[in-house]
């Protein structure tokens, strides 16, 4: 599945209850994934992407598999959830390629510990806001 706006992808979540990615924009849609703005009308654009990969793919890949559940039980948006496991690379930290062209995963990781920690973190807050809200 392809989406013009998305040139690579690093997904994350080994070890833990649900995943996320990492994305590298395309040209002429990149910018500093820490802008808080831009990332957010990014993630808007690219949501709809995302599920129909969540549709297609193994339910252990998809991400944030549990969202489901947790909107039907905790009355909390799908899209919220599901939106704060999307990362976006910063033009200071791009992926470094292997010779094939594909991101080296490992360097990936590495680069964005702490923004793929922060996610983490955001989602158990929203969680336990939605549990307290509910």
């Amino acid at each position: 599945m392809e989406d013009s706006r998305i040139h690579q992808v690093v997904s994350f979540g080994r070890g833990r209850p649900h995943g996320g990615v990492i994305i590298q924009p395309r040209p002429g849609f990149a910018f500093d994934g820490r802008d808080v703005t831009k990332l957010r009308e990014f993630r808007e654009l690219i949501a709809d992407t995302i599920r129909k990969v969540n549709d297609y793919v193994p339910s252990h890949s998809r991400i944030m598999k549990e969202v489901r559940a947790a909107r039907t039980v905790l009355s909390i948006r799908c899209s919220c959830l599901l939106l704060q496991m999307i990362l976006v690379t910063s033009p200071d930290r791009p992926f470094a390629l292997t010779q094939k062209g594909t991101p080296q995963r490992p360097d990936a990781l590495n680069k964005y510990e702490v923004d793929i920690q922060a996610a983490y973190e955001a989602f158990e807050v929203s969680l336990i806001w939605g549990i307290r809200k509910s």
